[in-house]
């Protein structure tokens, strides 16, 4: 009897948990349109809530149904989805002018961005400083991190592919 109580706690606290996480990522989707990016990156930022809220969505529903949150793939209706190349534009995660007191944004924007376990390519202009933030918080997070510009064309920053 004692175990079947600890179940039912660790699923109510699983539920409870999902929950959280789809409010939050529905309220980050809602405030998408407020953020100072292009409308591409909107566009990016729009999917990548969707696709994770799609996941969560799914989860709950494996564990409303007596199963472990793992079983979502059968409730998401589609194959999980591969992983994909981003290419995040530096200069489209501030605009006109870098500010250091945003950079705390500019990398929330470049993580949501890049997703996980994604190959993710860094280009465009911006300043150093912005560059070594955003591919210090994309490592463990990326499969990949990739530097390309016209002057050195592409440049490995990091490749954790195990193939």
């Amino acid at each position: 009897m004692h175990g079947a109580v600890r179940q039912q706690e660790e699923r109510e606290k699983t539920i409870s948990k999902l929950q959280g996480e789809i409010r939050r990522l529905e309220a980050r989707l809602a405030a998408v349109g407020d953020r100072d990016t292009s409308p591409s990156q909107k566009k990016r930022l729009r999917t990548y809530y969707l696709n994770r809220l799609d996941v969560k969505s799914a989860m709950l529903a494996a564990v409303l149904d007596g199963k472990s949150p793992g079983a979502y793939p059968e409730y998401l209706g589609k194959e999980a989805k591969p992983m994909e190349k981003v290419q995040i534009d530096v200069k489209q995660l501030y605009g006109e002018t870098a500010k250091l007191e945003k950079l705390e944004d500019y990398v929330t924007i470049a993580k949501e961005l890049a997703g996980s376990g994604n190959d993710v390519v860094l280009t465009g202009q911006g300043p150093v400083w912005l560059y070594l933030a955003v591919a210090h918080a994309l490592h463990g997070r990326a499969r990949s991190l990739t530097y390309d510009s016209p002057v050195t064309g592409p440049l490995v920053i990091f490749d954790h592919n195990p193939f």
